[in-house]
């Protein structure tokens, strides 16, 4: 049994948070492509000193 733990509120601000609609952010469309190993895993590891 786990012990149930009891996290803050991630708004301690109250900031009005929500969500960006697409048609916003004018995005650029990005070029996709097949695959070219499909089934296959592929592991990215990397470190993020700020967080």
């Amino acid at each position: 049994m786990q012990d149930a733990t009891q996290l803050e509120p991630s708004n301690k601000q109250g900031l009005d948070i929500r969500p960006t609609p697409r048609e916003e952010m004018d995005l650029f469309p990005l070029d996709s492509f097949a695959y070219e190993y499909p089934g296959k895993e592929i592991w990215v590891e990397f470190e993020i000193p700020e967080f």
